[in-house]
């Protein structure tokens, strides 16, 4: 555990629970997230919904009791739409910490086109209520999901002639967005 202590670490457990209840998903929570304060008091944890991280309603109306502890979200635009959308406003209204840690610009399934529309109407949300995002999937056969072409290598994940029709639309959401700091972290 050593190796992975420090100040920028955030952890995630269970990621995308399906198929159990919230209750199941705290209690199973509770025992791990004693377990890393034993060796890391106060990294941000952030713990899986039920229904593919989808339910933070459900969190909402009984969060975990304890400090540093967010909830994932995790949306694909093509399919959620708003009812996702008032299902994540109703756990901000109630307090609730919110990180959304998978999205993407297509259907849940990882494919089909990209919808714009959908992902701007995600993106307005997620920028108006101050919520971190974190697009699926840096990874080149993850589908229509993905940002990069197949055969992309390491060394060109920033080369945008390598972007897959996702990648382009987060790349032009990411670059016009001002988070208030450039990436060598001068502001």
């Amino acid at each position: 555990m050593g190796a992975y202590m420090g100040p920028h670490i955030i952890y995630e457990i269970w990621n995308e629970p399906n198929g159990v209840n919230w209750t199941t998903v705290k209690a199973y929570a509770e025992e791990v997230i004693a377990v890393i304060r034993q060796n890391d008091p106060s990294n941000i944890i952030v713990v899986g919904t039920p229904t593919w991280s989808q339910r933070v309603d459900q969190a909402a109306d009984n969060p975990i009791n304890k400090t540093n502890i967010a909830y994932a979200l995790h949306y694909y635009a093509a399919t959620h739409k708003q009812s996702l959308r008032d299902k994540a406003l109703y756990a901000i209204n109630k307090g609730l910490p919110i990180i959304i840690t998978e999205y993407g610009t297509v259907n849940s399934s990882g494919g089909g086109p990209v919808d714009q529309a959908s992902s701007n109407d995600w993106w307005t949300f997620n920028d108006q209520y101050k919520l971190s995002y974190v697009n699926w999937a840096v990874y080149a056969n993850a589908g229509d999901a993905a940002i990069v072409l197949p055969g992309t290598k390491f060394d060109q994940l920033a080369d945008p002639t390598k972007f897959a029709p996702s990648g382009v639309v987060v790349n032009q959401k990411y670059q016009a967005t001002n988070q208030g700091v450039t990436c060598s972290g001068r502001k």
